[in-house]
């Protein structure tokens, strides 16, 4: 887990099914994949990031919002009780794979980020799958204009938690299969 372990499960009744979505961002990742934050310094990169993330028309209640960099610093909340800025050692995409991965309901968890084995772990738990391209061309900075106006909209994946195992299967069949020869 990250820098003293998860803050995002604490104080939430587990048997209680969340009414909304947590959002876990790769922060990092949606900086790097962006070239608005190109001329910023790493720290206004951030607080531009955390900024626009409260601005994002998700297109599903969230209920909370996790904002997570790596690092080794501990997490801080922001203005708003919703958002959260996590900092995990050893790194962001170990940390919310570990979240989803230990998550009661992780069909309540929407992950950002390219990252394809932070993607992979977040679609057969049943997590929704947003890429950074796709939130990015919907975020908004206070002023209401676009952090990156050229960006274009990429739809989710449709293929389902169980249909990815199955040809996550196959492949895997066919490139034993094929290393047998």
């Amino acid at each position: 887990m990250g820098a003293g372990g998860s803050k995002i499960g604490e104080g939430v009744d587990r048997k209680k099914r969340p009414s909304g979505y947590t959002v876990l961002v790769d922060g990092y990742n949606v900086i790097k994949r962006n070239s608005a934050f190109d001329s910023l310094s790493l720290e206004a990169g951030r607080k531009r990031l955390v900024t626009a993330m409260m601005a994002v028309p998700w297109g599903f209640p969230v209920e909370r919002i996790v904002v997570v960099f790596d690092g080794p610093e501990s997490s801080s909340s922001h203005p708003s009780a919703r958002l959260t800025v996590q900092y995990a050692a050893p790194s962001a995409d170990d940390f919310i794979r570990s979240t989803i991965q230990a998550s009661a309901y992780p069909r309540h968890l929407a992950v950002v980020s390219d990252d394809r084995e932070v993607q992979y772990t977040a679609k057969i738990h049943g997590a929704r799958c947003l890429s950074t391209s796709s939130v990015r061309a919907r975020a908004a900075t206070p002023g209401g204009t676009k952090i990156n106006a050229n960006a274009t909209d990429i739809k989710e994946s449709s293929i389902s938690a169980v249909q990815l195992r199955l040809i996550t299967d196959e492949l895997r069949k066919r490139w034993l299969k094929n290393n047998d020869d």
